[in-house]
């Protein structure tokens, strides 16, 4: 029954990411929703595989962002850095989403910042099913009030059209700098520090955006 239930709870996660990620860049997830769905169960039998066969829990968020930029480049069809933005930017919402509910829950239980350690559990469960639901439905809101960003175009991309480099290089690298960013900051929340993680995610989070932002109007 643990199994299933991290198998199923992990569907749902993987899930909210995918949504997420394309929805922050205002594309169609209905068009791409069995792919998703495929991509979900796939990588949570993946994440029980690495995290509770296996027991080397510390390569399973390497492989699963691995495995999303090749679904954002083969499967939703987007240029590879492009896959590489909308893959972290996925996770980096997800994260700051979870740092939220997190502070939030263990304002109202005793939540101990030991449990983002454990596999399996039902704080953990607890915690991960209202950040995913809290994620899905902000992106809910996201495609219902016509909100997002406009400069990657809907795919499927053509190659042939150029790119400016300058400006989707500085995009490119200010997201892969959130996502390590952002992932540092559970260490804080790790070690006990979790005002600073708090600060961390909000500052990054902000910051992401106003680029994003920024790099929207100026299509």
């Amino acid at each position: 029954m643990s199994s299933a239930l991290f198998i199923v709870i992990g569907t749902i996660e993987v899930f909210a990411v995918l949504t997420t990620a394309l929805r922050i860049f205002r594309f169609k997830v209905s068009w791409y929703l069995r792919d998703i769905l495929i991509m979900s169960v796939v990588l949570a039998l993946s994440s029980y595989l690495i995290r509770i066969v296996l027991a080397i829990p510390y390569l399973d968020m390497p492989i699963a962002i691995l495995a999303v930029i090749v679904f954002m480049r083969f499967a939703i069809k987007v240029k590879p850095h492009y896959a590489v933005i909308l893959s972290l930017s996925g996770y980096a919402s997800y994260i700051s989403v979870q740092s939220i509910v997190y502070f939030l829950l263990s304002l109202i239980l005793d939540f101990d910042s030991a449990l983002l350690t454990q596999q399996q559990g039902t704080y953990l469960y607890l915690l991960q099913l209202t950040t995913a639901g809290t994620t899905m439905l902000l992106s809910f809101l996201l495609y219902k009030l016509g909100l997002g960003f406009t400069f990657i175009i809907h795919p499927p991309h053509s190659f042939n059209i150029k790119i400016n480099k300058k400006k989707e290089g500085k995009v490119f690298y200010a997201t892969v700098a959130t996502f390590l960013i952002l992932s540092g900051a559970l260490g804080f929340l790790l070690s006990g520090y979790g005002w600073v993680a708090y600060i961390i995610v909000a500052l990054n989070f902000i910051a992401l955006y106003i680029l994003l932002h920024r790099r929207s109007e100026q299509e």
